[in-house]
């Protein structure tokens, strides 16, 4: 995640390296898959496919998404910590 938020980071002038947000999306999509972060894969999976599209027009969405990203991260980090805890998940 920091090396897709750094990579927009530098994009302030929108010129995208598309092809790599698609790539960090589709390797998103698939590792939280095998761990059931099922809105962390959703977002990835719309990322991927905005990302596909190579639209400058579309900046602010990827980095909206890539914002969710982080707080999906973060909220399925806390149902794990939980599970750890408590033994089951919200």
């Amino acid at each position: 995640l920091a090396k897709l938020q750094a990579l927009i980071a530098l994009s302030p002038d929108r010129s995208l390296d598309f092809e790599l947000v698609e790539q960090f999306a589709h390797r998103f999509k698939g590792s939280s898959s095998l761990v059931g972060a099922e809105q962390f894969r959703a977002t990835a999976m719309q990322l991927e496919t905005i990302a596909r599209c190579q639209n400058e027009h579309d900046f602010a969405k990827i980095e909206l998404l890539a914002d969710t990203l982080e707080q999906n991260f973060l909220d399925f980090q806390k149902e794990i910590e939980s599970w750890l805890v408590t033994g089951s998940a919200h």
